[in-house]
């Protein structure tokens, strides 16, 4: 059986039951949103870079959309603090560059003349 037809069969059958929103079911987001919570805090603590902490924020955050399927304000609200927070994110991965490329570039000694002092 192929891996893409049960995803489909899947999908089918839960909106089927109750048309929503949503193009899939409750659980994969909350699964998908767990994952990705874990993906990036675990990059967080590893790397130090702030748009992996506002990733963190952000993903989960989306399962309020669940909440909001029948509210519109809440619904366009949370979408302007999803943009808010993405945009945040491409802003703090551009402006704040790692800084080993400088270091790098610093601590590597020049030998231009080819010959050792001894």
């Amino acid at each position: 059986m192929d891996f893409f037809n049960i995803i489909t069969t899947g999908l089918l059958a839960v909106e089927s039951d109750k048309p929503t929103l949503f193009p899939f079911p409750f659980s994969f987001h909350l699964v998908f949103a767990v994952i990705s919570f874990i993906f990036f805090m675990v990059s967080f603590l590893k790397f130090k870079r702030p748009y992996q902490l506002l990733f963190a924020i952000a993903i989960p955050l989306s399962l309020l959309l669940w909440a909001a399927e029948f509210n519109r304000g809440l619904y366009y609200g949370l979408g302007a603090v999803e943009l808010l927070l993405v945009l945040a994110a491409l802003v703090s991965s551009i402006i704040l560059k790692p800084k080993k490329q400088k270091e790098d570039k610093a601590s590597k000694p020049e030998n231009n003349s080819g010959s050792t002092e001894e």
